[in-house]
């Protein structure tokens, strides 16, 4: 029995539910559109606190390098939009390379490297290292260009 099941088990990942709300905002049942799909996501507990030691919130260092089709470099501290795993953000990444001579330290930058990767750090929910980075540059449909800004992965 499916309803026993899901009782059991709780609802499979991938699998369509049916989500009712009270109280919208007017602006969201204005401007809704059936043709795209609205996404529900949010924090677990566990991600939006840091009170157990467990997730929570912290400094990202990703090492990446610019995409070959990106016109252009990245600034630090610009709205970029990182994808990490299976969480989608928007971030102020700052960029940094880290100096040779024997100390350990990171030189600020400005800008991206043109054919170099550097390291970006951001505030995001705790990931593993060796999660696969992507940070676009814009999300809209509109823009004629490349929207991959850089590619990389958590140090």
């Amino acid at each position: 029995n499916r309803a026993t099941r899901a009782t059991l088990e709780g609802i499979p990942p991938g699998a369509y539910v049916r989500v009712e709300f009270e109280a919208m905002p007017r602006a969201l049942l204005e401007q809704f559109d059936a043709r795209f799909p609205l996404v529900i996501g949010g924090l677990s507990n566990t991600d939006a606190s840091n009170a157990d030691g467990g997730g929570g919130m912290c400094f990202i260092k990703a090492r990446i390098k610019r995409h070959r089709w990106k016109r252009g470099v990245l600034k630090s501290h610009d709205a970029a939009f990182v994808s990490i795993g299976w969480r989608r953000l928007q971030v102020m990444p700052v960029f940094s390379m880290d100096d040779d001579g024997g100390v350990v330290r990171s030189r600020f930058l400005k800008y991206t490297p043109d054919s170099l990767h550097c390291n970006a750090t951001f505030w995001a929910p705790r990931i593993t290292p060796g999660v696969s980075v992507v940070l676009l540059s814009s999300l809209s449909r509109a823009d004629a260009e490349f929207r991959v800004a850089a590619t990389g992965v958590v140090t």
